[in-house]
């Protein structure tokens, strides 16, 4: 049986030809299935099934019993292989086009009624085709009991979806047809806020730029659907004016409407395509019907139209669907943590104690840097001594500077240094351990933490060197820094001196640091101050000593600078240039 109706079945006979258009345009077909036993003539049904589609090009609805199965999950019970009549039935579905629609309920259609030996097979269902998809609301089925008969009743509903609530943003790849596309997005781009941080500059980047092309597809690139509307009404205008007249005008204005309109309707295959998340088919001929059927197939896949209670009741209102999922994940995330048995952990062996699983758990969450957190570490009321603290310190501090190296590697090109790392590593403690005035560390300890490279049995001890100072040449002025810092203490201090070239004392200076905790950075920060004063009293081309050469050589950028002294050294650099020193 095949049935057709459209949406206004009592139109009048002497309706105008639009109407007529318009109740061609709702025609829907629908066939009521009640198949053969035999097998040939279930190949009569399936060929005319096939026929009938590659004519019908309504929306096209079929169902009721196909006395046969697709999968083998849809058969319980008895021989459970794919038959002849099985196969047959594949290629029909297949060749049709067809699309199933899918169930609410129970599984199986159909019982034999035997106990012993049951068989339980799904046979009935409903098909459509894709202009029914694209068409037509969507359609619901559900299996109802086998009450009066071996078959279960399919009940069809064409409930409207759901309301749908906030999407999530999608870069369409349309947008890169439109002609100021490269051009708005690049403004954008300059025109969003900045950060120092890299990756905190890029998120905020991309922040702006979601905000940006949501405004800009509304106001510049506009409705896919209103843009083809538009497009074609142009191209029918132009189309008529130039069979009425056909100039050079006329034609070129046909000429750019015609190419406007190909322009839409490839931007609406590429919205539908993506929307499809189509990747197998290959560019070329135009698909858009296509990838349209295919996106609203998955969207009603994803649809959920009916959950199952606890207490095996259905709830299909869209407010009630809604309430069990803010239920469930109220529930979720609002219960009480799970216990684990205590005797479970008595079988488990223990490895760390006590001080070494609170190092581990630590929160240094609010520690600016590493070395905070280990005085936050080292401050801790502990079952372990200060020195055991100390050893774990080292671990944690280990752990740190290996993650920031691997870090500047992967996000500003450095490259990881074995060494680099073991220096900021001993710098780390080094610092932890003078703020917490740990004056009565065993030799062992005192050696490693003021070693920076390999490792020695003595600490080699400082001799003091007489230099003469060499005088600048005449008519020039020399300045001379130092530093220094002492570990034991903790503290920090720099000083310099300016002579003309017979020696004589323009100025001098010195003054303490905080927060320095190598001699490096202690002379750094001197020859910093030194430079300045020079600046302030505008004295000009000076030549500059010091006794550091690893100072003199991150200066003149022979070798990398230290990434804890990069806005130091700048300054340097910079005042050292204008004085030209």
């Amino acid at each position: 049986m095949t049935t057709a109706w459209s949406n206004d079945s009592d139109s009048d006979s002497e309706s105008s030809s639009s109407e007529e258009e318009e109740e061609k345009a709702n025609l829907a077909f629908m066939a009521n299935i009640e198949e053969s036993c035999s097998v040939s003539e279930r190949r009569t049904l399936w060929d005319y099934m096939v026929d009938f589609s590659t004519t019908c090009t309504e929306p096209w609805l079929v169902g009721g019993d196909f006395n046969s199965f697709l999968a083998l999950d849809e058969k319980k019970g008895g021989k459970r292989n794919y038959s002849r009549s099985t196969v047959d039935f594949q290629a029909c579905v297949s060749a049709a086009g067809l699309e199933d629609a899918g169930y609410i309920g129970n599984k199986y259609t159909w019982f034999n009624g035997q106990q012993q030996n049951g068989i339980w097979i799904r046979i009935d269902r409903i098909f459509f085709n894709a202009e029914w998809t694209i068409s037509c609301s969507t359609v619901h089925v559900q299996h109802l009991g086998r009450s009066c008969s071996d078959h279960s009743p399919l009940l069809i509903s064409n409930k409207q979806e759901a309301t749908k609530g906030p999407s999530r943003f999608t870069f369409q790849h349309m947008w890169c047809s439109h002609e100021s596309f490269i051009s708005d997005s690049a403004a954008a781009w300059r025109m969003a806020p900045a950060s120092s941080s890299p990756l905190i500059n890029m998120a905020m980047k991309l922040k702006h730029m979601k905000s940006f092309y949501g405004k800009w597809n509304k106001e510049v690139f506009g409705n896919i659907s209103t843009n083809i509307q538009e497009a074609e009404a142009s191209f029918s205008n132009a189309q008529n004016a130039y069979d009425e007249d056909p100039s050079n005008d006329n034609y070129n204005v046909y000429i750019q409407t015609k190419e406007k309109l190909e322009h839409v309707l490839s931007q609406e295959e590429q919205f539908w395509r993506q929307k499809s998340r189509i990747k197998w088919l290959k560019e070329g001929d135009n698909n858009t019907k296509f990838f349209h059927a295919y996106a609203v197939s998955q969207r009603r896949l994803s649809l959920i139209s009916t959950l199952h209670k606890e207490d095996d009741t259905y709830v299909d209102r869209n407010e009630d669907i809604a309430a069990m999922f803010v239920q469930h994940f109220s529930e979720a995330f609002t219960s009480a943590s799970y216990q684990i048995n205590p005797e479970i952990l008595e079988h488990i062996p223990t490895i760390l104690h006590d001080s070494e699983n609170a190092m581990l758990c630590f929160d240094h969450k609010a520690a600016t840097n590493v070395t905070d957190g280990l005085l936050s570490f080292l401050s801790q009321q502990a079952s372990s001594s200060t020195m055991g603290r100390l050893v774990r310190c080292t671990f944690m501090a280990a752990v740190w500077e290996i993650w920031c190296s691997r870090n500047r590697a992967r996000y500003q090109n450095q490259n990881m240094s074995a060494k680099h790392i073991v220096n900021r590593t001993m710098l780390s403690i080094r610092a932890a351990s003078a703020s917490f005035k740990l004056q009565n560390l065993s030799q062992p300890w005192s050696t490693a933490l003021r070693h920076t490279g390999g490792v020695h049995a003595h600490p080699k001890l400082s001799v003091p060197v007489v230099v003469k100072w060499m005088h600048p040449p005449t008519g020039r002025l020399k300045l001379n820094v130092d530093g220094a810092f002492r570990f034991v203490a903790g503290e920090a201090g720099g000083g310099g001196i300016l002579c003309d070239h017979h020696g004589r004392c323009v100025f001098a200076f010195a003054t303490k640091y905080q927060g320095v905790f190598s001699a490096l950075d202690a002379e750094t920060r001197a020859l910093r101050d030194g430079l300045a004063i020079c600046s302030n009293q505008g004295i000009l081309n000076i030549l500059v000593e010091t006794d550091s050469l690893n100072l003199m050589q991150i200066v003149t950028e022979q070798v990398s600078r230290p990434w804890e002294l990069t806005c130091i050294i700048q300054d340097v650099a910079v005042t050292a240039q204008k004085l030209k020193a």
